[in-house]
This record gives C-alpha cells, structure tokens and sequence, in this order.
C-alpha cells in the first residue's frame, strides 16, 4: 500500500507560492548586481557594439556570470596578431572584469571558449595554459561559425565571489 503521506524531501508545488510581478522585481534586485559600463576599468573594452542589450556581468552573492568579452583593447579596438595575442587580451578582459567584480582568475570554476577554426585550439590552449595552468576550471570550447565584429576567439566564465 502506498503512504498518501508527502516525502520530507519533496519540492513545493508552485501553487503555494504567490509572486507578484512587484514581488519578483524584489527578489531580483536583492540576488544580483548588473555591473554597469560605468563600474568597469578603464583596461575593460566596451561592450560588443553600442546596441549591446546585456551586462558585461552578473553578480550574485554565489557566483559572478561574465559576458564573453572581445579580444579588444581598452578604446574598443581589435587588434590584429596572433590568435595566443588575441586569446590573451580575452583573457586579460575578463580578468579585468572579474576584479571589478570582487574575484578573479584563480576564482574561475567554468570557462567556455568560442573559436571559429578548431585549428587554432592548440594556440588558444597554450596561452590558456599561462593563466590557468594551476587553477584548471572546468572548460568547453565550442567551434561557431562566426562571432561578433570577425573575431576569431571570444571567452565567458562564471568565477567565485
């Protein structure tokens, strides 16, 4: 015979919680912090173009979300050089960000990589190697068929407050 009696672990159906929209604008602002153009250094490029609808990062009180910054320079430029130059100034970026945010690279817990040619993954590898070769974050990298503005190579990563 089956118990009608509900598992101590069960989940609460979501009909016993009542959200209002005002509610839930609430909770939002209490769980994450967008971090604004403004907050970023100066060292941080802007974001992917002037249309850019999404925070650079997202910091919540358990974790800080970072946008795939470009391999851009401060003023917003894309330099030319080698895939290694342009993996480390993604990397660079992110870490610029991260310290905005209160952590940095040996916080990183997940990075995921964008490359457009496969071929240029032993070159992204071995600058990686540079800034994480002790850390070691949980890492993908996704061949795409293009990224924004032509670049070649664009990394995200969720790192520890």
């Amino acid at each position: 015979m089956h118990s009608t009696k509900p598992s101590p672990h069960a989940i609460p159906s979501t009909k016993n919680f009542d959200l209002t929209a005002q509610t839930s604008k609430t909770l939002l602002s209490c769980v994450y912090n967008a971090l604004s153009p403004a907050q970023l250094p100066t060292s941080s490029p802007p974001p992917h173009s002037n249309n850019c609808k999404n925070s650079q990062a997202i910091s919540t009180p358990h974790a800080i979300y970072v946008s795939g910054p470009l391999p851009a320079l401060a003023a917003g430029s894309l330099p030319a050089g080698t895939l290694g130059y342009k993996a480390s100034l993604c990397i660079q970026n992110l870490s610029a960000i991260l310290k905005t945010a209160g952590s940095d690279l040996s916080k990183v817990v997940k990075m995921t990589v964008f490359l457009t040619d496969m071929k240029n993954f032993a070159e992204m590898n071995a600058e990686y190697e540079k800034h994480f070769g002790g850390t070691k974050p949980a890492r993908s990298c996704v061949a795409v068929a293009q990224l924004p503005k032509g670049v070649e190579v664009e990394m995200e990563c969720v790192a520890l407050p």
